[in-house]
């Protein structure tokens, strides 16, 4: 079993690297937003990321939380409606006997 050991900056065959004085580097300026293409933030339950374009808030459109003041899709009021109407009937039966028994207790 061979050991390495790579420190204070030495390449893997052990050669020094170069020191920043020893050739200066070139800094591009920044690129302007309008052209920056970034992948969504978005990363899914397993740890996938999701390869669409970001939009400015750094999340795609599938994935783009509303803030407030801004509008809500349809499609997203269809989906609370549905998780709504979904645990008022799974939660029916505790719910009819809280109501039997507030109507039981004003008699």
């Amino acid at each position: 079993m061979e050991l390495r050991e790579i420190v204070n900056g030495a390449t893997e065959n052990g050669v020094p690297a170069p020191s920043a004085d020893a050739s200066p580097r070139r800094i591009s300026p920044p690129a302007s937003k309008s052209t920056v293409q970034s992948a969504c933030l978005y990363i899914g339950p397993a740890g996938q990321r999701c390869d669409r374009p970001a939009g400015e808030s750094g999340f795609c459109s599938k994935h783009h939380i509303a803030q407030p003041g801004e509008e809500v899709s349809n499609r997203v009021r269809a989906k609370r409606a549905a998780v709504v109407i979904g645990l008022l009937a799974a939660l029916w039966p505790v719910i009819a006997d809280l109501i039997r028994e507030f109507i039981r207790l004003f008699r």
